[in-house]
């Protein structure tokens, strides 16, 4: 490949074919030779018309410079011209491309793979061969170089490579680095996902990546390609479940400028549920987004996602923890129903506030809507109205829990385990 600043050619041997020009110059410039006159007596009876279409005698110059440019650009154009063709392989061995195909690469997996086609056109003009080295452990956990190919031969390759939805493992990678066979000096090209790898505890505190970094110079040449803080991922950091919303807590990596993060909730079918959004403020690596919606809708969603991320840190899945059942409360003294201490929900509700939707009011309010769990806090005798209500629901799955006191004591019904002991107690008695 000839090389003349930012400009070279992939096939410069064809730029031999401009010597040409000038022999095609005197060809298209050449004048045939004059005819041959034969005196013609009939041609008296032509003399004095105009002719409507007129011959040049020689071609004119602007036409013939015309014909030899298009022949100079068909022949520049077969030797393959390239403006920037990229000459960072100056090294004599093959090219080693290093690709971070973990969960933190998915965002910008388009423009990675851009990047390594570039590189193979590279390698492919300069006659290199080509070595891939993935740093995500397979689903066995293994990691294993590819062998070395040609670079006609690695687009294959390169097409199976996808992110792992787990994350990259580089101290597994720096064991296998010095095992790679040199054959010169290595052009090395490490395409990083720009996270830090922290060093595991109770060995070296140097951070993993610059160790690899290093033990990939110690090979040749090495060139690190990081994406752009557009490219860095944001992930859902933890998701708590609030009273009255769910909140989760979304991080990034880097603490640059104002950046929009969406969240979308979904059920188990793919549906949409919920989309809110929340803003990082300038310097800051967390911000927290609150999806407000009712009770019943809030115990669908199974999966919180950030709107323009692929990766598997931007996913947070809900299971049974997050959801908040509703609980309906029966108090036989609506009077005392919110005292301090005295009242018969105070303590109830303060034992499953934190964990549950907490309704109060009459049994026919409560059953109207849907309804995990019904306390009756010392309710006595229930109308057959009542009792028939609760019996239906009861049938359906529904959880009855009853709290006995001085009311129930005086009557009992059907919805008891047990047959309550009418009148007072005797201690000593039976």
């Amino acid at each position: 490949m000839a090389t003349f600043g930012s400009f070279a050619f992939a096939a410069p041997w064809l730029l031999l074919a401009l010597a040409i020009l000038p022999v095609l110059w005197l060809l298209l410039r050449a004048i045939p030779p004059a005819p041959r006159q034969v005196p013609f007596p009939a041609i008296r009876l032509l003399f004095g018309l105009q002719s409507q279409e007129e011959t040049p005698h020689r071609t004119p110059w602007w036409l013939l410079l015309l014909r030899l440019l298009i022949a100079a650009l068909v022949i520049v154009g077969l030797a393959r011209p390239l403006i920037n063709p990229g000459t960072e392989l100056r090294g004599s061995g093959p090219l080693l491309l290093v690709v971070d195909n973990g969960w933190a690469a998915a965002r910008d997996w388009p423009a990675r793979q851009n990047a390594m086609a570039a590189l193979l056109d590279q390698a492919e003009r300069l006659g290199k061969p080509v070595q891939l080295l993935t740093t995500a452990p397979d689903a066995n956990g293994a990691i294993t170089p590819r062998r070395m190919m040609r670079a006609v031969d690695a687009r294959g390759e390169v097409r199976t490579i996808v992110p792992q939805p787990w994350p990259r493992n580089l101290a597994a990678v720096l064991d296998i680095v010095p095992t790679i066979k040199r054959n010169g000096s290595v052009n090395v090209v490490w395409l990083s996902n720009g996270l830090a790898a922290p060093a595991p505890a109770g060995g070296s505190k140097i951070d993993l990546s610059v160790r690899l970094g290093e033990a990939l110079r110690r090979l040749g040449s090495l060139r690190v390609v990081t994406p752009s803080q557009a490219g860095l991922p944001i992930i859902i950091g933890n998701s708590q479940s609030a009273p009255d919303s769910l909140v989760a807590t979304v991080r990034r990596s880097t603490t640059g400028g104002a950046e929009i993060a969406e969240l979308v909730a979904s059920d188990e079918d793919g549906r949409l549920l919920g989309v809110a959004t929340g803003g990082f403020a300038a310097g800051e690596h967390e911000a927290q987004v609150r999806l407000a919606m009712p009770t019943e809708v809030r115990n669908r969603v199974v999966r919180l996602g950030v709107t323009g991320q692929s990766t598997a840190g931007a996913v947070f899945l809900l299971d049974e923890r997050f959801r908040r059942r509703p609980v309906g409360f029966v108090s036989g003294d609506a009077a005392e129903t919110d005292q301090p201490l005295l009242g018969g929900l105070y303590y109830l509700n303060r034992a499953l506030a934190p964990y549950a939707e907490t309704r109060t009011g009459s049994i026919e309010e409560l059953l109207e809507r849907p309804l995990a769990v019904l306390v009756l806090a010392d309710i006595g005798k229930l109308t057959d109205d009542q009792r028939t209500a609760i019996d239906s629901w009861l049938g359906k799955g529904g959880v009855l829990l009853r709290f006995a006191g001085p009311r129930l004591a005086e009557g009992g019904d059907s919805l008891l385990p047990v047959t309550l002991r009418r009148g007072g107690r005797i201690f000593g008695g039976v």
